[in-house]
């Protein structure tokens, strides 16, 4: 697994679905994230617990940086 596309597809999808979702849940934009990652890479399954984390990560680093604006703001 080239993990360079994989970070990569993942900060890509969490944008994307935080435009496309901005007022769902964190949950259902998880899972929704977990689901574009998944159409777009082969066997992610095994990697999903690392996926999360590394979601995780760039949501909290997006919302300190002022890429994402948190609803209660």
């Amino acid at each position: 697994m080239n993990y360079i596309l994989l970070i990569s597809t993942v900060i890509t999808a969490v944008k994307e679905i935080e435009k496309l979702m901005p007022a769902s849940t964190g949950k259902d934009k998880l899972d929704a994230a977990i689901a574009l990652i998944s159409g777009i890479l082969d066997n992610i399954q095994p990697l999903v617990p690392q996926i999360v984390g590394t979601i995780s990560a760039i949501v909290k680093m997006l919302n300190s940086t002022g890429v994402f604006v948190s609803k209660s703001s």
